[in-house]
């Protein structure tokens, strides 16, 4: 089985790359795309181009197979089918595992009542300077609670997780959306989420993927653009295999931490 992690925008893998074990290059994902190979023109052109598309590999791209991809990948003849078969895998282990948390939980809007048990859930998942009160909870339920999708455990009737967020005109991610539901556009294009969260027993089943993934087509065919996140460091690549791109460090200072922004266009 493809570890996608490892797997550069032109669909090679630099895992076991001789270059990269004798420190002659980072690779492309590390490196951004900034590769000796690609030093005259600062960063390599497919990388540049699948970022822009906001995917990790071309063959995810909305516009594959596209004419350019014979040109600029011209050391790989086969360049179509090989990404054509990454595209399969991908999506076959995306399904399956899709498959299995329907199978497990069932998803749905959050319901008024059950804020305490969301807010609950934000006091278990994150430090006490990141999770969102009870008081703000009730109040960006009241506010958004068809933006607000939970996962909930049929066996037991319980929340195991859910993520939610604000719709916006804008398009980066600030403090004051954690904490003024006023902000909330209904008609905004893009969306900024407020919060992932499973708890820890019901973590490593791909049920924080699921929702994400559940969350990203609610919100396409209501004809939003872009998802717009923040995470720490250490959960970055973790976000990326989500489907997300690394802006970078945001502007963001919430709970007197240094976040990475995030975004996904859906």
């Amino acid at each position: 089985m493809t570890d996608f992690k490892t797997i550069t925008a032109c669909g090679e893998c630099c895992a076991g790359c001789s270059k990269k074990i004798e420190g002659l290059c980072l690779g492309c994902i590390e490196a951004d795309g900034r590769v000796p190979e690609w030093a005259e023109s600062g960063r390599c052109r497919v990388h540049a181009c699948a970022r822009e598309h906001g995917v990790q590999f071309c063959g995810l791209c909305k516009e594959f197979p596209c004419e350019r991809l014979p040109k600029i990948i011209s050391w790989n003849a086969n360049i179509i089918d090989h990404l054509s078969k990454l595209r399969n895998e991908y999506f076959n282990n995306k399904e399956e595992s899709a498959r299995k948390a329907n199978l497990r939980f069932e998803f749905r809007y959050v319901r008024q009542e059950e804020a305490e048990e969301a807010a609950d859930i934000e006091r278990r998942c994150f430090p006490p300077n990141e999770a969102c009160t009870p008081e703000r909870m009730k109040r960006r339920i009241r506010v958004a609670s068809d933006f607000f999708l939970v996962a909930i455990d049929p066996l037991t009737g319980r929340m195991a997780g859910f993520v939610n967020g604000i719709a916006t005109q804008e398009n980066k991610l600030r403090d004051e959306f954690f904490t003024d539901e006023s902000l909330h556009d209904p008609s905004g294009p893009n969306i900024m989420i407020l919060g992932v969260a499973v708890l820890p027993e019901y973590r490593g089943q791909g049920l924080a993927r699921e929702l994400v993934s559940q969350y990203s087509r609610l919100q396409r065919e209501r004809n939003r653009r872009m998802l717009v996140l923040t995470c720490l460091e250490d959960k970055v690549k973790m976000y990326e295999k989500f489907g997300f791109r690394d802006r970078g460090e945001s502007s963001s200072a919430w709970g007197g931490e240094t976040w990475h922004e995030m975004e996904a266009v859906i």
